[in-house]
């Protein structure tokens, strides 16, 4: 348990180094979203909302199974 405590501190003490890749794609692609960004935040919206209901469902069907 110590050791994926060390493990996870250092990933999320560096955290923000993942983001980069996804920023410079971005910015990388600047010319094919111009215009679009409306749509882009529609299927942010509703992609993290499908996210968040799918691990609520999946952690209460866990539960339900460790309670037998």
């Amino acid at each position: 348990l110590e050791m994926i405590a060390e493990v996870s501190g250092f990933l999320l003490d560096h955290l923000a180094f993942f983001f980069i890749p996804a920023g410079v794609g971005i910015i990388a692609c600047m010319g094919l979203l111009r215009g679009k960004w409306l749509a882009v935040l529609g299927v942010c919206f509703i992609t993290t909302v499908l996210i968040m209901v799918v691990t609520g469902h999946t952690i209460q069907w866990m539960q339900r199974g460790r309670k037998r």
